[in-house]
């Protein structure tokens, strides 16, 4: 927080034993989808939720359908952060972890555009002093993403 992020991505796996709950065929490749989840118990959850819309509209225009569904669920997620907080269900624990690679690629793809900076500050129109931070965080979401399904997916979280 001390950096002051545009936005922080906390990416699980989720709980549901059926793999053909996220799986879909999206360009020719076989991926599990994405569930952004927002929680209840938070001071920023219409802006958390807002931000969800927007990450879920432009991840489908770019990728039809890659994200499943926002799903507004109890608790914080440490949501009460920023307004720009999403908490991502990568698939389920029973889907591949190529499928999740995948999946979780897709939806990166789309936050350069959805993370405006100029909207996210208020205004500010010297964009440039953040494109570095902007590139280190999604920077960041894939290598966190991809740490979280090495060896099989060790760290395994039933969130929902």
């Amino acid at each position: 927080m001390k950096r002051n992020p545009v936005a922080m991505f906390d990416i699980h796996r989720d709980g549901i034993p059926d793999p053909n709950f996220y799986y879909k065929e999206i360009g020719g490749k076989k991926v599990a989808q994405m569930r952004l989840v927002v929680g209840r118990q938070n001071p920023k959850m219409d802006a958390n939720k807002e931000f969800a819309k927007r990450l879920m509209a432009y991840s489908n225009k770019k990728h039809p359908n890659i994200v499943k569904e926002i799903f507004i669920a109890r608790g914080n997620f440490n949501q009460d952060l920023l307004p720009t907080v999403i908490l991502v269900e990568a698939g389920t624990y029973t889907n591949s972890q190529e499928s999740a690679e995948g999946g979780v690629a897709m939806l990166a793809d789309a936050v350069p555009a959805v993370v405006n900076v100029d909207y996210i500050r208020g205004g500010n129109t010297e964009t440039g002093a953040y494109g570095f931070k902007l590139a280190a965080w999604i920077l960041g979401i894939a290598v966190v993403g991809r740490c979280i399904f090495i060896d099989k997916c060790w760290w395994i979280s039933c969130s929902s």
